[in-house]
């Protein structure tokens, strides 16, 4: 018994040394620092915008998590600016070209299908594009087709119902927006181009369900190329998920794909929330690789922060409901992370300059004032 004891101490005092199959947490792939990117030559910056602000969160969670616009709770950009003689707009361009923004994000639906909403969202577009201080801004459109009624949840291969080939004048209809509605706008100085086309980002276009959707860009750059225009086409991929997910709908189907807002996690994902700008870093570079593959580019897609319980606040836990704090070194870390994983068009785009129901805005606030105007002309532009 002496014996064999002895050798199981010597067995088990072997086993503590460190051997080829063991695992450290110093080499754990994600314990690294985000390191400061060098700005050597200025980036692009875009900024998704809303035209409405339906909500600035529940009045009961306000106190916890909520942030006060210097510019009041205004409903839409088009009401009366309160620092200034102008609307709200031409305030937030004076604020965006301190900032040193590049072009603005704007939303616009169809007009082939969503007539209503189509006007709507030109009412807000023309007034942009004549406001005093838009300067050197450039606008892009995010077009949302959703008039067209495609539904959002995965098609049978043949559903005439959903498939836009298939169902009754969907197809023509897509093909219009672009040539006939969108289109009025390239020709206007301050509509924003990339390599001489116009740029144009296609909201959930890893859900346009569709037979062939190479075929279906084809067919909308041939159209607008009788017209004497080109676009560039960047297409939305589902956040969190594998490039190799919708190869079939995006691989020569779009000219470059940004992510869906990162910041949004699930319930209990807690490596995301803790190792957020480490496991973000690693996604980004995966995919952006995949997507060079392909010979498509990448844009990042960041964000100052994030907070679902502002609007619905029934769990107001990290562990149940994760949230990300306003906190300007988390923001500029996020910046160094859009820069890290930039492509060779240099785009960076942020998520967002006015949604305050997620704290997601980056719009001056009396608790933190221009800061993240601040931020982002540091770490994007030349000094």
């Amino acid at each position: 018994m002496k014996y064999t004891v002895f050798l199981l101490l010597i067995l088990f005092c072997l086993s503590c040394t460190k051997s080829e199959e063991q695992f450290y947490i110093k080499d754990h792939f994600l314990n690294y620092e985000i390191q400061e990117v060098p700005v050597d030559r200025d980036y692009l910056v875009g900024v998704f915008y809303e035209y409405s602000v339906s909500s600035y969160g529940d009045k009961r969670y306000k106190d916890m998590f909520g942030k006060t616009p210097i510019l009041g709770e205004y409903k839409n950009i088009l009401n009366n600016s309160s620092i200034s003689s102008g609307l709200v707009v031409d305030t937030h361009l004076e604020w965006m070209n301190k900032a040193k923004i590049d072009f603005v994000i704007l939303n616009i639906r169809s007009g082939s299908t969503a007539a209503s909403s189509f006007r709507s969202d030109t009412a807000y577009i023309n007034r942009i594009f004549s406001s005093p201080n838009l300067k050197d801004i450039k606008i892009a459109f995010a077009y949302d087709y959703g008039g067209l009624g495609l539904g959002s949840t995965v098609p049978s291969p043949n559903d005439s119902s959903m498939i836009i080939e298939y169902k009754t004048n969907a197809l023509n209809n897509y093909i219009k927006d672009y040539t006939d509605y969108m289109a009025l706008y390239f020709d206007h100085p301050n509509y924003m181009k990339v390599d001489n086309k116009s740029l144009i980002f296609l909201k959930n276009a890893y859900r346009l369900w569709a037979k062939n959707n190479s075929e279906v860009t084809r067919l909308v750059k041939e159209k607008l190329k009788s017209q004497g225009k080109e676009i560039f086409l960047v297409g939305q991929q589902e956040k969190w998920s594998p490039p190799q997910r919708y190869e079939h709908r995006l691989h020569n189907a779009v000219d470059a794909i940004y992510h869906d807002n990162f910041l949004g996690i699930a319930t209990n994902d807690l490596t995301r929330l803790y190792q957020f700008h480490q496991v973000t870093d690693q996604n980004w570079k995966y995919s952006k690789k995949m997507f060079n593959d392909w010979g498509i580019q990448y844009i990042p897609n960041i964000g100052p922060s994030y907070n679902s319980n502002l609007n619905s606040g029934n769990a107001i836990s990290p562990y149940y409901n994760p949230y990300f704090e306003k906190d300007p070194s988390f923001f500029e870390k996020y910046c160094n992370v859009g820069k890290s994983n930039a492509d060779k068009n240099r785009i960076v785009i942020i998520e967002s300059w006015n949604v305050w129901r997620y704290d997601l805005q980056i719009e001056p606030a009396e608790e933190y004032g221009e800061t993240y105007l601040d931020i982002i002309r540091n770490q994007f532009k030349v000094k």
